[in-house]
């Protein structure tokens, strides 16, 4: 919140008026008007008898908030994708911006914002995007010197694949050679743990949790190397490669989306017409059906719905089908 709305939202919850905050401070009704509306600001040395007026500390009237409660954090992230949907990216892209600005320390607003901003870049297909897409970097490059080790590395790892798309592959060895070393993963000896202390139900939350990251970690790298072999033009193994993921797919419960995405791909590469206007069917259908990890016997700790809120994936998706 910034000091204008501090000021407007503290004189109001004391029931006092502009004119009578003017008497007790000296200064003109117009005065306060205009600090209430950020047109201009309290001279510095009326602020502690300002503070003092309102009943606050001078630290809650300049706004001084250590972090973002986690509430409004994610106010912060929805009104965004909320007002590039209503209003156009600018408009979006202009408001994280101001909130970045406003809270210039938060690492978690600034990856997570930069982020939600290069996503809509792609869904969106945003006229000048070059612009936005360096200042989105700018904010990647920030995040990348948090303290925070999961945030710098998830922000180095999208700077990798920015300087990729760049063919900055110099660059992109550099910063790969900044991401840790794997650890022992914790999730996994936390599960041992549990299972010695006949902690069960714990120790069944955490390894379904990870086998369900193992299946989606899988399935990124099959895609990946289906992909490789379809650029080096090696058929057999790019067909060998789907197959094995849709497998992978429906023996691990994975969303159905994947294996239409699969058939899709291998539809292009052989230039099958039909092929590619039933998958593209399939994979607009998929998205219409719920998908519930709870569903899959080996899921059945885990929670949340994977595919609720589709509506802008599905936009995207049918516009690139309309260009093709």
């Amino acid at each position: 919140m910034r000091m204008n709305e501090v000021i407007l939202e503290k004189r109001k919850a004391l029931n006092m008026t502009q004119e009578q905050m003017a008497d007790c401070l000296g200064v003109t009704a117009p005065a306060v008007h205009k600090w209430e509306k950020g047109i201009s600001f309290p001279d510095v040395t009326i602020l502690p008898a300002l503070a003092r007026l309102l009943k606050i500390d001078l630290n809650t009237l300049f706004s001084f908030e250590k972090d973002l409660s986690d509430a409004e954090f994610n106010m912060f992230c929805n009104e965004v994708v909320a007002r590039i949907q209503a209003e156009g990216y600018d408009v979006g892209f202009t408001f994280a911006k101001e909130k970045i600005q406003e809270y210039p320390n938060c690492e978690k607003l600034i990856f997570h914002l930069a982020s939600l901003l290069d996503g809509g870049l792609s869904i969106f297909c945003v006229e000048e995007s070059e612009k936005y897409s360096n200042e989105i970097e700018t904010l990647y490059e920030r995040a990348a010197k948090s303290e925070d080790e999961k945030i710098r590395n998830s922000a180095n790892q999208l700077l990798i694949y920015k300087a990729l798309h760049k063919k900055e592959f110099e660059k992109a060895k550099k910063l790969w050679e900044k991401l840790p070393d794997p650890v022992p993963d914790k999730k996994m000896i936390k599960a041992t743990i549990c299972n010695h202390q006949e902690n069960y139900e714990e120790a069944t939350k955490l390894l379904e949790e990870r086998l369900y990251g193992l299946a989606t970690e899988l399935q990124n790298c099959l895609v990946n190397l289906m992909q490789t072999f379809e650029k080096t033009e090696k058929v057999e193994e790019m067909q060998f490669c789907a197959e094995t993921l849709k497998c992978h797919i429906d023996n691990l419960g994975l969303w159905q989306y994947g294996k239409h995405m699969v058939d899709y791909q291998m539809a292009v590469t052989r230039d099958d017409k039909e092929g590619i206007a039933e998958f593209s069917r399939k994979m607009l259908e998929s998205m219409d059906e719920e998908y519930c990890l709870q569903d899959f016997l080996l899921y059945r700790e885990l929670s949340g719905k994977k595919n609720s809120d589709l509506s802008m994936m599905k936009k995207a998706l049918e516009k690139s089908l309309q260009k093709e």
